[in-house]
């Protein structure tokens, strides 16, 4: 599967587009065909197995033993629930690609807690159930970052990411995300500055310091480590920070 995306224009949530080059001409054929993508943000950070801690921000269960889920899952809740499971993930996956979207956004959250729990084990088990899919020649979607920007910063205590070691800290999530997704699984969009693989941004409110800058030297080093550029996707608050 080899899908490459020249334009990223219909989203399930609600997004601002940003840095999205116009469709290519019609007398242009060497460009791809501009075409409509959906995307969707994909919680992978439950934990339902009791014998476990459960992780602080998305536990499936109450205080009292009862589920959190409004409709509770096929299968149930029990060990098995957990996306540090490549089957887990599979049967995921493969339900995002029967209701037809083309793109999963995993919600990464980058703290240390988070990381030390199913952050990255949870990548590693989605990557593992890709694998899987392709090998069995069944589809799958590709594969973008939602960034839980919450997970950096509070309203009440924000990244500073106009200082040099906020912009590590914020982009430090950035590459911990992809090095976990094999190439050959991540969304690739075709814009006017080259190939670009996709980020969603979370809400600006847990950062301060936003500056164009920003935006520009996280791509430079995108760049370096892993050859592509970035293409941005923000919730709309993103439109009025400074």
């Amino acid at each position: 599967m080899n899908r490459r995306f020249h334009i990223v224009c219909a989203l399930l949530s609600i997004f601002t587009a940003v840095g999205l080059n116009v469709p290519a001409r019609a007398d242009d054929a060497e460009k791809p065909t501009p075409l409509r993508v959906s995307l969707t943000r994909y919680w992978y950070g439950y934990q339902a197995d009791p014998r476990k801690p459960a992780p602080p921000s998305i536990p499936a269960w109450r205080a009292d033993g009862a589920s959190r889920f409004a409709i509770n899952p096929a299968l149930g809740l029990g060990p098995w629930f957990s996306g540090v499971y490549a089957m887990w993930h599979r049967d995921n996956l493969i339900a995002i690609r029967r209701a037809g979207i083309d793109v999963a956004l995993p919600v990464f959250q980058a703290d240390s807690a988070s990381r030390q729990g199913t952050a990255e084990q949870g990548l590693d088990a989605m990557a593992q159930a890709l694998i899987e899919m392709k090998r069995d020649s069944q589809d799958y979607p590709l594969i973008g970052m939602f960034y839980d920007t919450t997970s950096l910063g509070t309203p009440d205590k924000p990244l500073d990411v106009s200082s040099d070691a906020g912009k590590t800290a914020f982009y430090d999530g950035i590459r911990r995300f992809f090095r976990r997704v094999p190439e050959e699984f991540r969304a690739v969009a075709a814009t006017k500055n080259g190939s670009a693989n996709i980020i969603a941004l979370g809400t600006a409110k847990a950062l301060k310091g936003i500056r164009p800058e920003l935006r520009a030297w996280c791509d430079t080093q995108f760049q370096k480590d892993f050859g592509r550029c970035l293409i941005w996707i923000a919730d709309i608050d993103w439109n009025t920070s400074a």
